[in-house]
């Protein structure tokens, strides 16, 4: 879980976040 607060939390990793969502659509 705490892999995923750090995603949210970078920039970077808030672009990579919204294209795994988008993958997972």
């Amino acid at each position: 879980a705490s892999g995923i607060r750090s995603m949210v939390f970078n920039p970077d990793g808030r672009t990579l976040f919204c294209g795994l969502h988008e993958s997972l659509k």
